[in-house]
Order: structure tokens, then C-alpha cells, then sequence
């Protein structure tokens, strides 16, 4: 099993790679061979991403705050519900750090249940699903 040390550091490797390749996709969703491209790379990213979380569920490895929120964000990339779910326990176990990500895949999970998100951190095509404003952006 690899050292504490290393797994930090791989986990940062994954999650600035998942980060990376959205940032360059940046208004460009709808080419498909981009997308397909990085759904590619997700799969990849989760199956390391599910072994991380086993090791962490079983006790054989702690993690920092960073580290699940990390950790949270390839799982709420997914396009599985049970993966949204272990990104809303991550988010919430990372804490402060971790409460935007754990709204938003809570969020992912409401919309792939048919539902209407809670906290407005998703953009869909239905009107419906259009993200609720803040208290200081409403007035």
C-alpha cells in the first residue's frame, strides 16, 4: 500500500488534472470529441478515486480536509448517483473546506433523481433547474 506521503500527492496529481481539463473546456461543452476525451479520463480518474475511498472507509488511511474535498470532486464528476452520494460524505466530512462541493454534488444527485436542486450550483437546459440567486443577489 502505497505511504501517506504519496497518496497526497497522487490525489493532488488527479484532482489538478480533473481540474485542468475543464478549465479548458471552458464554453466549448458541446464539441463532443473534447467531452468524450474527458469522460475517458474521469473513468480512469474514478477507478483510482474508489480504491483512495476504500482504503479511507476501511480506516487504513486518514485524510486531510483538502484531501476529501479532493477526493469529493472526482466523485461528483461522475455520472453515477451512488458517486454523487460519496462526494456529499466527503464534502461534509472535509468540513468548511469541503461545503461548496458537498452543495454541489448534493445537487447533481436531486437532478439525476428527477428532482429540483437545492442549492443552485448546476446548470441545466430546463428552465426549471435554473440556479437559485443568494440573499445579497436577490435583495
Amino acid at each position: 500500500m502505497p505511504g501517506k506521503k504519496s497518496i497526497s500527492a497522487e490525489l493532488k496529481e488527479i484532482f489538478d488534472a480533473d481540474q485542468a481539463d475543464r478549465k479548458d473546456m471552458e464554453g466549448n461543452w458541446k464539441n463532443s470529441d473534447p467531452v468524450k476525451n474527458i469522460l475517458e479520463k474521469d473513468a480512469i480518474r474514478l477507478r483510482r478515486a474508489n480504491e483512495i475511498y476504500e482504503e479511507h472507509k476501511s480506516g487504513n488511511l486518514t485524510m486531510t480536509g483538502e484531501e476529501l474535498e479532493q477526493l469529493a470532486f472526482l466523485f461528483q464528476h461522475s455520472n453515477k448517483i451512488d458517486d454523487y452520494r460519496k462526494a456529499m460524505e466527503l464534502g461534509n466530512a472535509a468540513g468548511e473546506e469541503g461545503k461548496w462541493i458537498a452543495a454541489a454534488a448534493e445537487d447533481r444527485w436531486l437532478i439525476s433523481k428527477g428532482e429540483k436542486q437545492r442549492w443552485g450550483t448546476q446548470f441545466t437546459h430546463d428552465n426549471d433547474q435554473a440556479p437559485m440567486l443568494s440573499d445579497e443577489e436577490s435583495g
